[in-house]
């Protein structure tokens, strides 16, 4: 407890005051103690998974192979492997087919939507043509790919979640190709607003 100062000489001022910065450094640490105590966490960005967990990278806006591929994945319908670029237009058209109602009703309004224009950064914000659909609504910035050879800035990927599945967009995006020592990947920037798009469901970003 700070007690209360009721002498004046110099020597009691200089006391009470020092008694007085002890108390507010310890109901300080205090504070913090009850911060970490109840649960305060700091913000996890959001990892971009692997090929096989995740669709490819799609362009937008979305022309209607990769609007395709996006109904698919966000119904749980993922290719042998991962192996996206293998799935014949015969077998994808059987599987687009089966895509459930209940899908069809929470993701055409969003991929209608991601179907007519490159989304600028407004249009990601909580009250954009975009941002608006995702709960809650607005795109952060809290999401990383380990493909990107730069340092990843503010604004580089946003991300918006709709029914535990994440939509990430990109305004630099990582072009790889397959040679002989790999996989290899280099920056690149859209023209305009964010011109990339992964989706990921909840469940591939979970570790065990």
């Amino acid at each position: 407890m700070i007690q209360a100062c009721t002498r004046t000489s110099g020597h009691s001022v200089r006391l009470c005051l020092a008694d007085r910065w002890r108390g507010l450094v310890v109901l300080s640490g205090l504070s913090l103690v009850l911060m970490l105590g109840c649960g305060f966490t700091p913000t996890r960005a959001l990892g971009i998974p692997g090929a096989a967990s995740r669709t490819p990278d799609l362009s937008l806006p979305l022309q209607a192979a990769d609007r395709n591929l996006a109904l698919l994945y966000v119904d749980k319908k993922h290719p042998p492997r991962g192996q996206w670029e293998n799935w014949s237009k015969e077998e994808i058209d059987a599987e687009l087919a089966t895509v459930t109602a209940a899908t069809r009703t929470n993701f055409q309004p969003i991929l209608d939507v991601l179907a007519q224009a490159v989304p600028s950064a407004r249009d990601l914000e909580a009250t954009g043509r975009v941002g608006f659909l995702f709960d809650p609504v607005g795109a952060s910035d809290e999401a990383l790919d380990a493909r990107l050879r730069g340092q990843i800035v503010t604004g580089d990927l946003r991300v918006g979640k709709l029914h535990k599945v994440y939509f990430v967009f990109y305004r630099r995006y990582p072009q790889c190709h397959t040679g002989e020592g790999g996989i290899a990947c280099r920056d690149a920037t859209c023209p305009e607003g964010y011109c990339r798009l992964v989706i990921v469901d909840e469940v591939a970003t979970r570790k065990d």
